[in-house]
């Protein structure tokens, strides 16, 4: 573990105090692929957002029917559905006859705030 934590030490040490022209390209390239993969890292991916979207989904369950829970669940079966659900009630406006209305709204909403993770 010490080995670890000097090699990070002399490896800053070298990205920032290494402005030679010779350097400084390939040190332009590796910061830039570090920052590259630690914003995808702390964004939330695929699965991990369909299960995110299935919770705020059952929180919605006491203004909700059973009919409508049982929508809600078909179309959380995988990003794909859950995405073309967008596309055809929230995006295109089309008229769902169990989900109208504010139900829709929230439901769009919720969508709407997962939906970068769940084109990924």
């Amino acid at each position: 573990m010490k080995k670890v934590l000097w090699l990070i030490v002399l490896f800053l040490l070298l990205v920032t105090f290494s402005d030679h022209p010779l350097i400084k390209p390939y040190k332009t390239k590796m910061t830039d692929m570090f920052s590259q993969s630690a914003e995808n890292a702390g964004q939330v991916h695929g699965e991990q957002t369909l299960r995110n979207v299935r919770s705020r989904f059952k929180e919605l369950s006491g203004s909700m029917g059973k009919g409508q829970m049982a929508e809600l669940d078909r179309i959380t079966v995988d990003a794909q559905t859950l995405l073309a659900f967008d596309l055809q009630y929230c995006v295109e406006k089309q008229f769902h006859a169990l989900l109208f209305g504010d139900s829709l709204k929230q439901v769009c909403q919720i969508i709407e705030t997962n939906k970068n993770g769940l084109m990924r």
